[in-house]
C-alpha cells in the first residue's frame, strides 16, 4: 500500500514537473535513483483518457481516480481491479477525494463548476 502511493506521488511530482518545466523532466532519472526497496507494484489502466487525480480511502483499501474520460473509477488496491465506475458527467473529473470516514467520496469537474458528493458503501 505504501508502495503504491509513492509511485501514485511520483507520477504527480513527475507531471507537475514536466507540465511546468522543471526539474526533472527525465521520469528515467527519477527511477533510476531509487531506493532498492521500492519496485513498482501495479498499473492500473481501465481509464480511456488521461487521469487527473487519484485518492486512497483512509483504510488504503480503496483507490478512487477521475480523468478526463469523464469517469470516477473505484479501484481495490490489493488486487488492482477495478470495483465500480461512476459517471463523472463533466467536461473532465478533475479532483477525487474521501472523507475521512471514507464513506463519502466528492469529485468536481473543470468547467461547469459543479461537486458531486457520492456515497461509497
Amino acid at each position: 500500500m505504501l508502495v503504491s502511493a509513492i509511485v501514485v506521488l511520483m507520477g504527480t511530482q513527475i507531471s507537475g514537473y514536466v507540465r511546468y518545466g522543471l526539474f526533472p523532466t527525465n521520469p528515467i532519472f527519477v527511477i533510476a535513483s531509487l531506493s532498492s526497496s521500492i519496485s513498482l507494484e501495479r498499473i492500473l489502466t481501465r481509464h480511456s483518457d488521461r487521469v487527473n487525480s487519484v485518492a486512497f480511502s483512509p483504510d488504503g483499501k480503496t483507490l478512487a481516480s477521475g480523468g478526463d474520460d469523464k469517469t470516477i473509477k473505484l479501484w481495490n488496491v490489493t488486487t488492482g481491479r477495478e470495483i465500480q465506475t461512476l459517471p463523472g458527467d463533466y467536461n473532465s473529473v478533475n479532483f477525487v477525494a474521501f472523507s475521512p470516514s471514507g464513506q463519502i467520496l466528492t469529485s468536481c469537474g473543470s468547467y461547469d463548476g459543479t461537486i458531486k458528493i457520492w456515497r461509497i458503501r
